[in-house]
């Protein structure tokens, strides 16, 4: 419970959130970066503003998307989500693709957070079990207990899965009124039932923004 608790955070519902946001970056990248955005109603990411970067640092300007939102910044070789909040300022220092950092988004720090979380808890020790799997299968010569192996190491992958679900959900029910919760529910939960029961209990009075509408349309009919 105590892990819970750490991200209990508490933040004000807000209203609609439509103004115009600043994403500055200094990325030493060349060529054209473009902002895109996934829209209802759209079945591909949305271009929202595009510029040259010039000495490896760029500026796009986006105007009335209701945050929160996830977006994308897209160079020639590369891309990058993060989630754009409140703030209508956002800096992004670094290097592409892995080596990037947001400032002035509060959001996007607390998913990061979790990220780390479940990568260190669950991604880590799962991709451990499957290379242990891949290498049994690919021996030449199978021993007599390479089977038995196998089934062990599926037994414990899927209780890793159910670990991971579970804390999600435990995550999401401390959160109701935490705009992060529907990032979580979105992205993070892949049972579309578990998804839409978790969903239930969410208490966000922003019903308009577009995680929020998204949300609703990947819930099962």
């Amino acid at each position: 419970m105590r892990k819970i608790v750490l991200f209990c955070f508490v933040i004000a519902s807000l209203a609609a959130c439509r103004k115009q946001i600043t994403v500055q970056g200094e990325t030493g990248t060349a060529g054209s970066v473009a902002l895109l955005a996934e829209l209802p109603g759209h079945p591909e990411k949305v271009r929202l503003d595009s510029c040259r970067a010039e000495n490896g640092s760029w500026k796009l300007r986006v105007s009335g998307l209701a945050l929160p939102a996830r977006v994308w910044i897209k160079t020639e070789k590369d891309s990058f989500s993060f989630i754009a909040g409140a703030s209508e300022e956002i800096k992004i220092t670094g290097r592409f693709p892995d080596s990037l950092t947001v400032e002035g988004s509060r959001l996007e720090r607390e998913y990061e957070l979790v990220g780390q979380v479940l990568s260190e808890r669950y991604a880590a020790p799962m991709k451990a079990i499957r290379e242990e799997m891949e290498l049994l299968r690919s021996k030449s010569v199978p021993a007599k207990s390479d089977g038995k192996s196998l089934k062990a190491l599926e037994r414990k992958l899927e209780h890793y899965r159910e670990y991971k679900a579970r804390w999600l959900e435990k995550l999401v029910q401390a959160n109701p009124t935490n705009e992060l919760s529907l990032f979580i529910l979105k992205e993070q939960v892949e049972d579309p039932r578990i998804r839409q029961e978790l969903f239930k209990n969410i208490r966000i009075k922003n019903k308009k923004s577009n995680i929020f509408r998204l949300l609703v349309l990947s819930l099962p009919k």
